[in-house]
């Protein structure tokens, strides 16, 4: 749920902006919500449901951390001006 708000809220400070830029900051919030996302997961079933056996290691520690994984490398791979942007 926090993962929607922030994003929703990159994307009204993106209509102030050019197209370019936007788009740009756009994609900052989507893929820093994807990340979080993947990190509740984890948060939630492995480390407080402590769901750790077979298949929901998998499903509940590796699947969603290598996907938050991808989801930060394509957020570091965003323009300059998005991420000094979304850090700020």
């Amino acid at each position: 749920m926090n993962a929607i708000a922030l994003c929703a809220t990159v994307a009204l400070l993106a209509l102030m902006m050019n197209v370019t830029t936007s788009t740009s900051f756009i994609n900052f919030g989507a893929f820093l919500a994807f990340t979080l996302v993947n990190l509740s997961v984890i948060g939630h079933y492995y480390l407080l449901l402590k769901r750790r056996g077979g298949w929901d290691a998998l499903r509940y520690l590796v699947a969603p951390a290598l996907s938050a994984l991808s989801s930060l490398w394509l957020l570091i791979s965003l323009d300059r001006t998005a991420i000094m942007l979304g850090s700020a």
